[in-house]
């Protein structure tokens, strides 16, 4: 029981620190115009690549975890964008 409360404990705190990795994220990109929220996108892939670190099914997974949220069309031209970044 004490480790399913540790692990438990440590699950959380990592989800919030990827939340508020994503909200850092969001504030940073939210300015920006699409042209360079473009090219911060693929910088960041292909540091992501180089370093080793993408994870195509990762992302992939929380993508369609936000399918509910989106209207249809965003979440289509999303998994589009994301396919490109394989």
């Amino acid at each position: 029981m004490k480790n399913t409360i540790s692990s438990f404990a440590q699950q959380t705190k990592s989800a919030e620190a990827f939340s508020a990795d994503v909200q850092k994220d969001i504030n940073t990109i939210k300015n920006l115009s699409q042209s360079e929220a473009d090219k911060a996108l693929k910088d960041e892939v292909a540091r992501q690549k180089q370093n080793g670190s993408f994870d195509y099914a990762r992302l992939l997974s929380q993508v369609q975890s936000l399918e509910a949220y989106m209207p249809e069309k965003d979440y289509k031209n999303l998994l589009r964008l994301l396919e490109n970044l394989k």
